[in-house]
């Protein structure tokens, strides 16, 4: 597992409010809300191209991995 990084990033002023009023409406921390919306994203899109990757091409570069 890599190691954890820290980002900068800058919003439009209309996606910071949005960001901050969730983060207000759930009385959490806006880094946390921000890093579990970066991370469920990610994870989102990893499992989006899995499922659009025929088995037979992951099996075949993994065994071009290996």
């Amino acid at each position: 597992m890599a190691p954890p990084i820290t980002l900068t990033i800058t919003l439009s002023a209309e996606a910071a409010a949005r960001l901050q009023a969730l983060a207000e409406e759930q009385h959490r921390p806006l880094k946390d809300v921000a890093q579990e919306i970066l991370e469920t994203a990610l994870q989102d899109d990893l499992d989006e191209r899995e499922e659009d990757t025929p088995d037979e091409e992951i099996e075949a570069s993994l065994r071009r991995l290996l």
